[in-house]
Order: structure tokens, then C-alpha cells, then sequence
């Protein structure tokens, strides 16, 4: 094998991984996206006040952290803060289905009043953000240049280097009788010799 050409591949493969790596790494610099607002799996730190149909307060906090997640909170408060902004305002109802399922705010309309106050892990003054539409659009195009690109540099090697050795005689040009049984570089029987030029090894296994 061409040691050089190894060397080489692997080099140009290191770059190209490290390429895509990069384009991933910086599309998602921030988690959270001004675009399309909280996401189920962010953290987000809030001010809230919870009410019942008749105005009685049940719940209230002015800096509560929850995670959104369907599992820990009430399904209708979820829904109501997907795609809310930071420093957005908003008032919603909770219908029964959606809220508690025991207890005594089992089977009553909830109403909420929440601002968003910030997200863990979102910094508006780091790379500015791209949005995820955007992201998704980058990293598949990057995808499809490294597909392309692996498979002409493949087809490349193949036809330059690989298929070559494999109907020619590396040391006189000559179409070849043999390969070496260690390495499987091709060769002419007078050649090979004693052994293989490229490896040293000594057994040569004659074109079928």
C-alpha cells in the first residue's frame, strides 16, 4: 500500500470531519432560538401568578425555574408557554383536561399570567443566533458537500491508485500475475522474486 496516499487520506479526512464538526458546533451556539421561542427541554426562569375561575390566587412566584417538560409539569401550562419569547407577557386558560388530574385543583379551569424572565444557556450577547431553519439548512447542505466530496475523492483513489494495482504489475507496468498474500500489491511472478517488494513478505499467490 502507498504509504504517502494513507498519509494523505487520512489528513483530508481529518480536515473535512473537523469542517463539519465546526458548521455543527456554531449553528448551535444557542439552544434557544428568538425565532421560535421556548422549546419543550429548555430551563426557563419565569414570573407567574396562577388563578382560579373565581380569582383566587393558588399559586405565585416571581423567579421559578422549571424545565418544560410535559412529564413535570401540567400539560396545559406547557402549551401555554411553547414559543413564548424572553420578556414576553402572556395570559392564558388551562381547561381541565390539561391541568391537574388530582387534588383539589382536579377538574377546574386555571388561569395563568406569566412573563418569561430568561433560559439557561441563552446569552444574546454571544454569536449571534441562527435560527433553526437556517441550521438545518446548513448542516444538510454541509452533509451533502462531504458526501460528494468523500465520494470523488474515493472514486479518485480507486481508479489512480487501486484499480491500477490490481490489472497492473507495480515494479515493470506489465499485466500482472499475482498479488502478494500480505499486502495485495500486484506483480509480474519474475517481479515479486523472493518477496514482495512493497512488504517483504514472501508468499506470492499466482492470477486465478
Amino acid at each position: 500500500m502507498d504509504i504517502q496516499l494513507l498519509n494523505r487520506t487520512t489528513q483530508i479526512t481529518g480536515i473535512l470531519l473537523l469542517i463539519f464538526v465546526g458548521s455543527q458546533a456554531f449553528v448551535a451556539v444557542n439552544a434557544y432560538s428568538p425565532t421560535y421561542g421556548i422549546e419543550l427541554g429548555d430551563t426557563v426562569t419565569m414570573s407567574y401568578v396562577g388563578t382560579k375561575e373565581n380569582g383566587d390566587v393558588f399559586d405565585q412566584n416571581d423567579a421559578a425555574t422549571f424545565e418544560i417538560d410535559r412529564q413535570k409539569l401540567i400539560p396545559g401550562f406547557v402549551d401555554g408557554v411553547l414559543g413564548m419569547k424572553i420578556g414576553e407577557r402572556k395570559k392564558f386558560e388551562v381547561p381541565p383536561a390539561r391541568g391537574y388530574q388530582t387534588g383539589e385543583l382536579a377538574g377546574i379551569s386555571l388561569f395563568f399570567d406569566v412573563k418569561i424572565l430568561s433560559v439557561a444557556g441563552y446569552d444574546p450577547n454571544a454569536t449571534e443566533e441562527v435560527d433553526d431553519s437556517f441550521s438545518r439548512t446548513v448542516i444538510g447542505v454541509s452533509t451533502a458537500v462531504l458526501v460528494l466530496i468523500f465520494g470523488a475523492f474515493g472514486y479518485a483513489m480507486l481508479k489512480n491508485n487501486l484499480m491500477p494495482s490490481l490489472t497492473k504489475c507495480i515494479a515493470c507496468g506489465d499485466a500482472y500475475e499475482g498479488v502478494c498474500d500480505n499486502c495485495g500489491a500486484a506483480f509480474c511472478r519474475a517481479d515479486f522474486g523472493r518477496r514482495c517488494r512493497e512488504c517483504g513478505h514472501k508468499t506470492f499467490i499466482p492470477r486465478k
